[in-house]
């Protein structure tokens, strides 16, 4: 086997988020270097608290960082309502030990960059704010990170407001600044993520007689409990992981080049991700099509790796 792919997953969690860290954990294929968490779908008290959780109980060895309390300029918003008031649903994992310090997500994010110099791939399932500030306090990343890959946006409509999508809603000024770095992007936005709705059965087979299986449950759970006033009724989407699968089985998408940028002065469509397909001069490549078959063929994969193997292999 080829040498696994550095990664450093920037996250919120966040259902889909954990469901991502989980994924990425049992793929061999897959070294995740470090993580960060951000404001976005709970606060950054929540998204770090489930980041450290989440790395222990994964068996993940690099740093956990805390990263940006709330967007650069708007006021912060939360999606609590879709992943309850502690980011997990209903999903509980062990309480981590008090947390030791460490480096901050600057440094952390930078040595990562340098020890992987040019092969660092940046996986961002949450708001950008962390990645804009990390782009202009240390400008050198964007000659060592070779791609940043990222949970966002939308070509049609959003599902935070008319036009938003939520993780580029939440901070746009931060994803105007990551989008024009010069960094290449690699963007799964909701024209993609809504191709693999997995209904309740399939979800609920991905739930195994172990620990991993018991938090699987819980958050299902609550993503098909009438607690949860976003449910879908034809099944749940997992946005998050697909940005994990992408690396891991790459022929089951397909890309279009675009010029990406986002909309921050418009009033009516403040959080709008602009993108001007085969563009000149493009600035991202944009998820198109991806097989849904294939992608919940990985998350059973992932099943029957925490089912043969618990705890993770570190």
């Amino acid at each position: 086997m080829n040498n696994p792919q550095p990664i450093w997953i920037d996250c919120d969690p966040g259902i889909d988020d954990a469901y991502a860290l989980c994924l990425a954990a049992a793929c061999p294929e897959l070294l995740v270097t470090g993580l960060s968490a951000v404001a976005g779908n709970v606060g950054l008290n929540a998204t770090y608290a489930n980041s450290r959780k989440l790395a222990a109980f994964l068996h993940l060895k690099g740093p956990v960082c805390a990263g940006a309390a709330g967007p650069l300029l708007r006021e912060k918003e939360d999606a609590s309502l879709v992943h309850g008031a502690g980011g997990l649903g209903f999903g509980v994992l062990p309480e981590c030990s008090e947390d030791p310090g460490g480096p901050s997500f600057l440094d952390a994010l930078y040595e990562a960059a340098l020890r992987h110099r040019g092969e660092l791939i940046v996986l961002a399932v949450g708001p950008l704010t962390n990645l804009a500030l990390a782009l202009w306090r240390r400008p050198q990343l964007k000659e060592l990170i070779k791609e940043i890959r990222m949970m966002g946006g939308s070509a049609t409509s959003g599902n935070h407001s008319p036009y938003g999508e939520f993780n580029v809603w939440a901070d746009p000024h931060a994803a105007k600044m990551v989008f024009q770095s010069g960094v290449p992007i690699v963007l799964y936005g909701l024209d993609l993520t809504t191709q693999t709705i997995l209904t309740q059965q399939k979800m609920r087979a991905l739930e195994r007689p172990n620990p991993l299986g018991g938090f699987l449950k819980g958050m299902n759970d609550f993503i098909f409990s009438t607690k949860n006033p976003f449910q879908r009724p034809d099944g749940v989407i997992l946005h998050d992981a697909l940005v994990v699968a992408s690396l891991v089985i790459p022929e089951a998408f397909t890309y279009q080049s675009a010029r990406l940028d986002c909309e921050t002065a418009s009033k009516e469509s403040f959080g709008q991700t602009v993108m001007i397909f085969d563009a000149p001069e493009p600035n991202a490549s944009i998820g198109r099509t991806v097989a849904a078959e294939a992608f919940y063929a990985l998350l059973q994969k992932m099943a029957d790796y925490y089912d043969g193997c618990w705890p993770p292999t570190p």
